[in-house]
């Protein structure tokens, strides 16, 4: 007689199985992320003390070439001369044009007068002019050429401003004439003048910084002093520097 073995568990042994894989998932995924962390916590651990060994070492440098600093005997003239080189390009923009000076004066001194001394304060923007002339009347078309000078730039900002809108060069013109007593036979000069005069001048005609600047000179017609007169003094134009049509 044969024998006949039922499972009377299936559904429980299917459970348990499922179970027990479940299980060990897991645990493997714990283990898993366990490693993650520690792996994380061991890479912040060794980046920490990287930077800490770097640190110290840069401190170290850091030390060792302060202490060359120290040990240097003319550090501080080393220092000096490197300032003031850093300076230079500073300085440089703030230098006057200086060699505009004798441009300047050829253009402003009339025939008949003659300069014995010129004097330029840069720190106040002051001229101090001494000299003699022929005549008071070439002393007179001298002031009148400097009190009505004018300047422009010629990089363009100022080709749509009419005469009248253009700057004066010079301002605060202080003149004092004296006539020279020509009784004397000793005497062999030829001026029966002197003068001298003391004034302001913008200070764009020396800055380095417009190199396109032109100094622009009235036509004057008359040779006496138009000082209340400034329509009977030019011939409503400018004289134009050599080389340049009006």
């Amino acid at each position: 007689m044969s024998m006949v073995q039922l499972n009377l568990l299936p559904r429980i042994k299917k459970e348990f199985i499922k179970a027990q894989r479940t299980k060990r998932l897991f645990i493997v995924g714990s283990i898993l992320v366990s490693g993650v962390f520690v792996g994380l916590v061991v890479l912040l651990l060794m980046y920490t003390i990287t930077q800490r060994v770097l640190i110290s070492n840069l401190q170290t440098s850091i030390d060792k070439n302060v202490k060359t600093l120290q040990d240097e005997k003319d550090l501080d003239k080393i220092l000096t001369v490197q300032n003031q080189l850093n300076s230079l390009p500073e300085l440089y923009k703030q230098k006057p044009t200086t060699e505009r000076v004798f441009s300047f004066i050829n253009r402003l001194v009339p025939s008949g007068v003659e300069l014995h001394e010129f004097q330029l304060n840069f720190s106040e923007s002051k001229m101090t002019i001494k000299g003699g002339a022929i005549t008071i009347k070439n002393i007179n078309v001298f002031t009148d050429t400097i009190k009505y000078a004018k300047y422009r730039l010629k990089d363009g900002s100022d080709d749509n401003k009419s005469e009248n809108e253009l700057p004066a060069a010079f301002s605060n013109l202080v003149s004092n004439i004296t006539a020279n007593d020509r009784s004397n036979s000793a005497s062999e000069s030829d001026e029966g003048a002197s003068f001298e005069l003391t004034l302001n001048y913008d200070v764009a005609l020396f800055d380095i910084n417009k190199p396109n600047l032109e100094l622009l000179i009235p036509a004057i017609e008359s040779t006496t002093s138009a000082t209340e007169r400034p329509g009977g003094v030019f011939n409503d134009q400018f004289v134009p520097e050599e080389g340049e049509s009006q």
